[in-house]
C-alpha cells in the first residue's frame, strides 16, 4: 500500500502543469473568449418575481402604561371591594354566594385572639340561621340546602366552642365572658327558630327550624357550663359597658324601621340593664354572688 502511494505521487508530478504551461493555456483561453463571445440573449439575466406571501390583515394596537394602570386599579377595586360588598347580601343559590363564604374565611383568618375568633364564629352562625329563615320564608329552600345549613351551623358552633376551650388556658375570665355571649346567642337563635317552627305550618320550615334548634341546644363539653367559670366583678362591668354602647348604637340605627312595640320593648330592656349596672356597685359589697349573677344575666 505504501509503495502504491509513492508511485501515485510520482506519476501525479509528471502530469502536473508547469508554470509556463499554465500561462500558455490561460492566454489561449482568453484569446478564444475574445473571438467567440457569448450571445446577447445569454448575457442578460432574467429575474423571476418572488411570490408574495399571503397573510391575513391585522392591526397593531398600542396601549399606554397609564391606561393599563387605570384598568388594573379598577379591576382591583371591583374584585376586592365591590364584589364582596354585593356578596354580603346573597344567600345560597345566588351566583356570588361562594364569594361571601370566601370573604368570611378571610375575615376569620384576620382575627388573632381566641376571643375575636369566638365572636366571629358566633356571627357566622347567626348569618347561617338568618339565611335559612329567609329561604324558608321565600320558599326557595331545597333538601341539599337543608343539609348544608345543618352542617354549617354545627361547624360554626364547634369552632366557637373549640376557641372558648383554647381561651380557658390563657384567660379564664375571657373564656367565661365569651361563653356567656355565645350561650346567649344560642338561646336567642333557638327561641326564634322554635317560634318559626310553631307559627309556620309549612313542613319544610318546621323540619329545618327544629333541626337547627336541636343543633343549637345540643349541650356538649362547653355549652351549658357558664356557672363553672368565675368572672370578676370588674371584668363583667367593663364588658357590660362595651356591650351597652354597642346596643345603643344598634338601637339608634334601627329606630327608624322598628315598630312602636319593638321600640318600647328595647327601651324597657335597656332601662333594666342600666338599672342593674347602676345598682351593682352599691350591692356588690353586701351580696357579691347575687350581683355577679345579675350582671351575667344582663350580659347574656
Amino acid at each position: 500500500m505504501k509503495r502504491f502511494s509513492e508511485q501515485f505521487k510520482k506519476k501525479s508530478e509528471n502530469i502536473r502543469l508547469t508554470v509556463l504551461e499554465k500561462r500558455d493555456l490561460r492566454e489561449r483561453l482568453v484569446s478564444y473568449m475574445e473571438y467567440h463571445p457569448l450571445p446577447v440573449s445569454l448575457t442578460k439575466t432574467k429575474f423571476q418575481p418572488a411570490t408574495e406571501m399571503i397573510t391575513d390583515k391585522f392591526k397593531v394596537f398600542y396601549i399606554s402604561t397609564k391606561y393599563l394602570k387605570g384598568v388594573t386599579i379598577l379591576a382591583t377595586i371591583f374584585v376586592f371591594i365591590i364584589m364582596p360588598s354585593l356578596a354580603e347580601r346573597t344567600v345560597p343559590g345566588d351566583i356570588l354566594y361562594p364569594v361571601k363564604g370566601l370573604t368570611e374565611d378571610i375575615r376569620g383568618s384576620l382575627n388573632f385572639t381566641p376571643y375575636e375568633k369566638v365572636a366571629w364564629e358566633t356571627k357566622r352562625l347567626e348569618r347561617r340561621v338568618a339565611e335559612a329563615r329567609l329561604l324558608v320564608k321565600e320558599g326557595k329552600l331545597t333538601p341539599q340546602m337543608e343539609t348544608d345549613f345543618l352542617v354549617a351551623v354545627q361547624a360554626h358552633k364547634s369552632a366557637a366552642e373549640a376557641q372558648i376551650k383554647s381561651l380557658e388556658t390563657t384567660d379564664a375570665e375571657g373564656a367565661g365572658l365569651a361563653q356567656i355571649t355565645f350561650s346567649s346567642v344560642l338561646d336567642v337563635q333557638s327561641a326564634v327558630l322554635r317560634s318559626d317552627s310553631s307559627s309556620v305550618n309549612a313542613t319544610t320550615s318546621d323540619t329545618l327550624s327544629g333541626a337547627i334548634a336541636n343543633v343549637l341546644e345540643d349541650n356538649n363539653e362547653n355549652t351549658g357550663k357558664d356557672g363553672q367559670t368565675v368572672v370578676s366583678f370588674e371584668r363583667l362591668m367593663a364588658q357590660l359597658e362595651i356591650e351597652t354602647t354597642r346596643v345603643y348604637d344598634l338601637f339608634a340605627s334601627n329606630q327608624s324601621i322598628a315598630t312602636a312595640s319593638e321600640i318600647a320593648d328595647a327601651k324597657r330592656r335597656l332601662t333594666d340593664i342600666e338599672l342593674k349596672i347602676n345598682n351593682a356597685s352599691d350591692k356588690y359589697q353586701e351580696t357579691p354572688d347575687v350581683v355577679i349573677e345579675e350582671l351575667r344575666t344582663a350580659l347574656g
